[in-house]
């Protein structure tokens, strides 16, 4: 063991006798009085209590000068370490200060205000104070405790609000007693007139919601019996209200706070005797040193629980309840008078017109008769149109509030003009026209466009629409109705899944390649001869160089061609060729492109193995009876004997047969 501390002086002796010399250094070792803890706080393991030691901060202080900067004020206030809220009310000071230079705008390395500067010197050289403050560490919590409560208290000011939190222990046949955990404080939001104390007062409760969950996860005490104090009748009165009664902001604070607390565990004190004050306010060091208000409590807290103070609910002043009221939701009455008037409705029959055609020419009659007859017909959406024509705002929670929808005094019509109203003008483009949807008159217009489109996709179909129509929920619908397209279902369906026959016994069974062998034709495949070389040098030298007509030159040709021709035997005990039969070197090109190229044809029979899917290939001058006697010859003679044979019934394999 390198290094210890310890509060025990029968644990010290025994190390010291064990020769482990002490070697922390400024730290923890009440031996060491002349070092100091570079943080402020250090471990008096002697007296087993917190010590604040100021003097490397007020030297700072003293030695800064006279160009008290903004950059200079955060150094060395930062120097002040309290993580657990001892000095809270003095570090609170030095954060209003903080809060002065932002809302100032004071540079880094600007010089701070006069009256900064003079409030910031009282509150750091009043730090000399702390040299005589030892806070106890042990709180006391043993196994003698038969009684333990947690009190947090909240209280806020103009400029700040904070929460402080006691324990309240009992050992057995002894009086109750009280200790500081820990606080928190906050500075009032800016800027500071648009929150009301009421308001400040309500966070106050909040952060000793908080700070009372943060002490009971820290030190595992979630059993204990938890009350909170608020000397703000007003913030008490939302609390034990129903949330949804109030604003907003009210709301939301207090639906927070009765997340972790109940409305019995609230109550009020009165704000000369809450600690919580001095969290609010701020209190220079020699105030705070001898403070038992902040270190110990309220004196009433050590007493038994029917001398706490409380306030009930009954008790509230009038000019309270009217500002817990001023909370309060406002509740709009309104009252509606409707008069029917008589209207005859117009059957317009939709379901017996088919076509987007029959109902403008219908539409056309209808139109016709009734500006004859001067009649009137009332269009539908009367009040959305009267709302556009008036040029109402719309309320942004509607779908068309976006499309910015205009009044056509014109053709009394409603259009969209959206974001592109300036490239419209300029353009001398209309508006689109504004058509609701799932109506039975738009799908005759979606599907006259389609037709008049060729049946076009859905894309092609909407870009051509929006050029004079702005359909709601455009794509929904046009989709549907090309859904409902029997042409475009027919071409864009997918094809019917068939199950593919079981296979016939021949291929299941384990055989010899090509014992069981399917056959077919495949080409046919363009081949050009070519002479030998022998042959080709005894023409060269037969023929005469001077002469144009060369009568051997025919005779050549025909000894070229039965040279090259293919050695066929004819097969037992049939008739051997004569010259009437076909030899590949006898076939004349039948093509234009093989007379051009001197290409002959060739094909290939095909043999394939219905077990093993082996191929065997055997090439063929034609597709005759004759040629394929040689070639099935030439299979069987190379692959054995064959067992079951498959074809598809062509003239040439019954020929043979």
């Amino acid at each position: 063991m390198r290094s210890w501390a310890t509060n025990s002086d029968e644990l010290r002796q025994h190390l010291k006798e064990k020769g482990l010399s002490n070697q922390v250094v400024g730290l923890l070792s009440p031996a060491l009085d002349g070092q100091q803890k570079m943080l402020g706080i250090r471990w008096d393991t002697g007296s087993d209590s917190f010590q604040f030691d100021p003097t490397a901060i007020i030297q700072a202080v003293e030695e800064v000068g006279t160009e008290i900067t903004k950059r200079k004020i955060l150094s060395i206030s930062a120097r002040i370490f309290d993580p657990i809220g001892f000095l809270a009310p003095i570090v609170l000071l030095l954060k209003i200060i903080y809060q002065k230079l932002w809302e100032k705008e004071i540079g880094w390395d600007q010089t701070a205000p006069a009256e900064i500067q003079k409030s910031w010197k009282m509150v750091m050289t009043s730090l000399i104070d702390f040299t005589q403050l030892k806070i106890p560490r042990w709180i006391g919590l043993s196994e003698m405790i038969i009684s333990h409560e947690l009190h947090v208290f909240g209280d806020a000011s103009e400029t700040a609000y904070g929460a402080v939190a006691y324990a309240r222990l009992q050992r057995r046949h002894e009086e109750p007693y009280v200790v500081l955990l820990t606080s928190k404080t906050r500075v009032a939001p800016l800027p500071k007139k648009k929150v009301t104390l009421p308001r400040l007062e309500l966070l106050s409760s909040l952060l000793a919601v908080r700070l009372g969950e943060v002490v009971k996860t820290a030190m595992q005490i979630h059993h204990w019996r938890t009350i909170y104090w608020s000397d703000s009748l007003v913030s008490l009165g939302w609390i034990r209200g129903e949330p949804n009664k109030w604003k907003p902001f009210v709301r939301n604070q207090v639906e927070t706070i009765r997340k972790f607390s109940q409305p019995e565990w609230w109550r009020h004190c009165p704000g000369l005797q809450n600690p919580a004050d001095l969290a609010s306010r701020g209190a220079p060091a020699p105030t705070l040193v001898t403070s038992t208000l902040w270190w110990n409590g309220p004196i009433w807290l050590k007493e038994d629980e029917s001398e706490w103070p409380d306030s009930p609910n009954t008790l509230i002043p009038q000019t309270i309840q009217f500002k817990i009221e001023s909370e309060a939701r406002s509740t709009t009455v309104s009252t509606t008078a409707a008069i029917t008037a008589p209207t005859t409705t117009i059957e317009w029959n939709l379901d017996r017109i088919s076509t987007w055609n029959r109902l403008v020419r219908r539409t056309a009659w209808i139109a016709r008769f009734l500006r004859r007859s001067q009649g009137m017909l009332r269009p539908p959406g009367q009040e959305f149109m009267e709302s556009i024509k008036q040029d109402n705002p719309i309320q942004p929670k509607e779908k068309i509030a976006s499309l910015l929808p205009i009044w056509d005094q014109r053709d009394r019509l409603i259009r969209v003009q959206g974001r592109v109203s300036l490239a419209l003008r300029d353009r001398n483009i209309e508006p689109p026209i504004l058509l609701p949807a799932k109506h039975l008159v738009i799908s005759f217009l979606i599907t006259d466009k389609h037709e008049s489109l060729l049946h076009a996709g859905v894309k092609g179909t909407l870009s051509e629409l929006k050029e004079k129509f702005w359909i709601v929920k455009g794509r929904q619908q046009v989709k549907t109705d090309w859904f409902a397209c029997v042409e475009c279902q027919k071409l864009t369906s997918p094809p019917f899944q068939e199950l593919a026959a079981p296979l016939p016994l021949n291929r299941l069974h384990q055989a010899q390649a090509f014992h069981i062998t399917g056959v077919d034709f495949a080409g046919h495949l363009f081949y050009k001869p070519a002479p030998s070389r022998r042959k080709a040098k005894a023409l060269t030298s037969v023929q005469d160089p001077t002469s144009t007509d060369d009568p051997n030159k025919e005779p050549a040709e025909e000894l070229l061609a039965e040279e090259d021709a293919p050695n066929e035997a004819p097969l037992a005990g049939e008739e051997t060729p004569t010259e009437e039969d076909i030899e590949i070197q006898d076939i004349p090109p039948t093509t234009t492109k093989a007379k051009k190229t001197n290409q002959l044809k060739s094909y290939a029979c095909l043999f394939t193995c219905a077990v093993t899917r082996a191929i065997h290939l055997e090439l063929m001058p034609d597709m005759t009876a004759h040629s394929f006697l040689f070639a099935l010859r030439k299979f069987a003679a190379r692959r054995g004997p064959i067992s079951v044979m498959y074809s598809d019934n062509a003239q040439t394999f019954r020929c043979v047969d």
